[in-house]
């Protein structure tokens, strides 16, 4: 048991690690946005390291973004036309405003709109959807991941009080790669 956990754990370091290393080395003129690419890589890997009550999972795995982020969405959609998690397929949907969000398993919230953090919440109250936020101080706010950079290194803050709230669970492995916050 102790190595399928050591396994997953280094399947998910590793796949962060050989694709920044592979869009690092591109030239600026490719126009990859690198943090795009991460968080997308990140948000993917939430999907395989989270678990979602059943009552909460639908045909497709849908995950949100709020605000406007085009290369996060652009990132995503790429993703989703070629990954599954297990036979569900991805639908990525890109709102506007808190009151347009309806149910999907993730919701990024793009800093732009940090400032609703708290309409955010009040909306996703009952469900069970994983509140990804990039803003420092957003997993005490209320974010169950925050995503934040630290000494030019991604990290993520998970908030397990706000996991526990929202009835999903996170694997060991994510929890040991992440700042642990209540």
């Amino acid at each position: 048991m102790k190595k399928l956990k050591k396994k997953g754990m280094v399947a998910f370091l590793l796949s962060i690690t050989i694709t920044l290393f592979s869009f690092n080395t591109a030239s600026p003129q490719a126009g990859i946005d690198v943090n795009a690419k991460t968080k997308a890589i990140f948000i993917y890997n939430f999907s395989k390291y989270v678990e979602w009550p059943q009552s909460a999972l639908s045909e497709n795995f849908r995950i949100g973004i709020l605000g406007e982020y085009p290369n996060l969405l652009k990132e995503l959609n790429n993703m989703a036309s070629t990954k599954k998690r297990g036979f569900q397929s991805f639908e990525i949907t890109n709102f506007s405003a808190v009151d347009q969000i309806n149910q999907c398993q993730i919701l990024y919230v793009d800093k732009n709109k940090s400032e609703e953090i708290e309409n955010i919440i009040k909306k996703l109250n009952g469900t069970s959807t994983l509140l990804v936020t990039d803003k420092e101080g957003f997993a005490l706010k209320g974010a169950a991941i925050n995503l934040l950079y630290n000494q030019n290194k991604q990290k993520m803050e998970i908030n397990t009080t706000t996991i526990e709230k929202y009835n999903l669970k996170v694997s060991s492995q994510l929890l040991a790669l992440a700042i642990v916050v209540n």
